[in-house]
């Protein structure tokens, strides 16, 4: 089921496209839909207890020196164009700020 467009994080399946994947007991590997839940235009996703970041859980699955809870590390669009989705394996820190 894992291509090279895809990794394993979190018990859930990312793909560079943007799409999550999570295992539900009974319905097997859903996908989480891409929705502003928190009010200010992103998506927010439970793991582990905590609220996540749809962006920062991509970034950190495919960058594993990524802290996830260093919110010092700001996830950005380099040219400021947020619809579109991007490939994250091909990232590059840059004074303390990750560019997609």
């Amino acid at each position: 089921m894992i291509d090279e467009n895809m990794c394993e994080f979190k018990d859930m399946i990312f793909h560079t496209s943007g799409l999550i994947l999570r295992k539900f007991p009974r319905l097997g590997w859903q996908a989480i839909p891409q929705t502003n839940n928190n009010g200010c235009g992103y998506n927010q996703i439970r793991v582990e207890g905590k609220l996540r970041q749809r962006h920062r859980l991509i970034v950190a699955a495919f960058n594993p020196a990524f802290d996830i809870d260093n919110t010092d590390l700001v996830v950005d669009h380099i040219d400021g164009d947020t619809s579109v989705l991007f490939d994250v394996c091909q990232k590059r820190l840059k004074s303390r700020r990750l560019f997609i």
